[in-house]
């Protein structure tokens, strides 16, 4: 019988870069590729969504084998909560990147953020202290309460306004610009940033050998 906690069990969601700045954009950073015309959807089932809530440490690991383990015994309930779970993180992506803030979205995040199960107090999270979700034992829907407490202090802060969208124009991660210029372009240097700058040497040569062989 394996004993290794359930939660830390490989699935691609402990790859996941968190390059965001915040849980909950990280979350919206849950699809890879958005911005082409077949991005990448790494919430496939109920336990990637768990093991990427412990990942990016909006879970600790006893919580997060106590929610796979009841989405088994209730399979139906678990889908319901995934359905959620993404409906969630568009229309998060539409309030951070939106000009204005759209009032059907508000009102969509509100609904979200008073169904979820409430903080009742700090609990040990090994030598830490985490916040109790009340229900937490039971309730399938505790994954997206982490998220809905980041994503409403972010909305309420003055930094809302410096949440980005990766320039890269097949990307479509977007993260918290905590630079001192405010001029943060990529979700990180060494992918998008490198891929780009790639892109445009490749071009300006291109360029210079057409013009040299029109001469």
């Amino acid at each position: 019988m394996n004993s290794e906690p359930i939660a830390t069990r490989a699935t691609n969601a402990e790859t996941m870069k968190l390059l965001g700045g915040a849980l909950c954009l990280d979350f919206v950073n849950t699809v890879d590729w958005r911005l082409t015309s077949q991005p990448t959807e790494w919430l496939t089932d109920y336990g990637v969504l768990v093991r990427w809530a412990v990942h990016a440490g909006g879970l600790d690991l006893e919580t997060g084998d106590r929610l796979i383990t009841g989405a088994e015994r209730d399979l139906k309930a678990a889908s319901r909560v995934l359905g959620r779970a993404i409906a969630i993180r568009e229309t998060l992506h539409r309030l951070f990147l939106g000009d204005t803030i759209d009032p059907l979205d508000l009102n969509r995040f509100n609904a979200a953020f008073v169904e979820a199960p409430s903080r009742i107090g700090l609990a040990h999270d090994g030598d830490e202290l985490a916040w109790a979700i009340e229900g937490g034992e039971e309730r399938l829907d505790a994954v997206l309460a982490p998220v809905l407490w980041s994503a409403a202090e972010l909305l309420a802060s003055p930094e809302r306004l410096r949440v980005r969208r990766c320039a890269d124009h097949a990307c479509g991660w977007i993260f918290l610009d905590a630079s001192r210029s405010a001029r943060r372009q990529w979700c990180a240097m060494e992918d998008c940033g490198n891929r780009n700058k790639a892109r445009r040497h490749y071009s300006r040569s291109k360029q210079e050998k057409a013009s040299q062989s029109a001469q």
